[in-house]
């Protein structure tokens, strides 16, 4: 027999509780709360407010809610509210979280659960440990939804250890040579496209998505004592990894009198030859041949990586040119304040 709790209309049958409220719209509802009172009185709460606001309840919240089902809900709110970069967290999270805890009922999944996912991913080896880590903060934030909706009352990604998950090092990852570097940007067995991507790295120190956003109109090349290269925007004109709140971080780069060299070889003979025409001021300065669009993060790594294959040097990385820039200009005298 079920008894019902007046003073917080909350029900109670074999010590599994439900919550009675009006929705948004003035109709009654009643959802199943689980097993622990204090939860299902801040769920009750949570409820009120939301009406009180007029927001929507997602009736299809449940503990028993597959993780998959959540992560497909997330990356729509994601796209949604224009978050950059939403389909290639959604991508990782397919190819590395899905298989192993995806079917699983949100309810379900514990600290353990994802301190085993923490230690399955570094076992295989397939991705490094900042992937790793970035694959957890992907479930934590999907899991954020969850506790959003009511399905689950904690995140058990914040419940995680620490220590349990991949150290990413202090070193900030390797760096290449200077013959690696020069190599890169020098040998012949290189698409010259590449190679130009490659030097507008080692020689400006810009993120692999700064570089592929650059167009011609950024680069103004008559200024003393250097020309130099606007760089407001990454990939297809998507904003910086530094802006946040409407700050751009624009900043201007100077452009190396051997870049200048590359730039002016690229523009006048190697983008013709690689593209079939002369480059035009709103082009990327290196696009995607099949396109003519900004290279994509995944066309841009899978070249890099293939190229040091090609070469014969170990793949770093493609910020490894970016850190070999810093690096190098330090040890020369350079000013911390000034390179940063």
């Amino acid at each position: 027999i079920a008894s019902c709790l007046v003073g917080s209309e909350m029900c109670i049958r074999d010590r599994r509780y439900r919550v009675q409220y009006k929705d948004a719209e003035g109709r009654w509802r009643v959802e199943h709360a689980g097993t622990n009172k204090q939860a299902a009185v801040r769920l009750l709460a949570r409820r009120k407010r939301e009406a009180a606001k007029g927001v929507q309840v997602n009736r299809d919240a449940s503990p028993r809610t597959h993780l998959d089902t959540y992560a497909e809900r997330w990356n729509a709110r994601q796209r949604r509210i224009g978050k950059r970069n939403a389909d290639r967290e959604y991508s990782s999270y397919r190819r590395h979280v899905s298989p192993r805890i995806g079917s699983m009922p949100v309810g379900e999944i514990k600290p353990l659960d994802v301190l085993e996912l923490s230690e399955t991913l570094v076992a295989r080896g397939e991705i490094s440990p900042k992937s790793v880590r970035n694959c957890i903060g992907i479930v934590s934030s999907i899991f954020r939804l969850a506790v959003l909706e009511g399905a689950v009352e904690v995140n058990p990604v914040s419940q995680t250890p620490r220590d349990g998950l991949p150290s990413m090092g202090s070193g900030g990852g390797q760096t290449y040579t200077r013959d690696e570097s020069l190599a890169l940007v020098t040998d012949p067995r290189i698409g010259w496209d590449r190679r130009v991507v490659f030097a507008l790295q080692f020689f400006t120190g810009m993120r692999i998505g700064e570089t592929c956003g650059r167009r011609w109109r950024d680069w103004v090349p008559n200024v003393e004592p250097l020309g130099s290269l606007r760089v407001h925007t990454q990939y297809n004109d998507q904003p910086l990894k530094t802006a946040k709140s409407g700050d751009a971080k624009e900043r201007t780069v100077p452009v190396h009198p051997e870049l200048e060299k590359v730039l002016w070889c690229w523009q006048g003979q190697g983008f013709e030859a690689v593209y079939g025409r002369p480059p035009g001021p709103d082009d990327f300065i290196v696009p995607d041949p099949r396109t003519m669009a900004a290279r994509t993060q995944s066309q841009a790594t899978k070249s890099h990586k293939r190229d040091a294959e090609l070469i014969g040097i170990p793949n770093k990385g493609s910020h490894a040119l970016r850190r070999f820039m810093i690096s190098a200009a330090r040890s020369n005298g350079a000013r911390r304040d000034v390179l940063e």
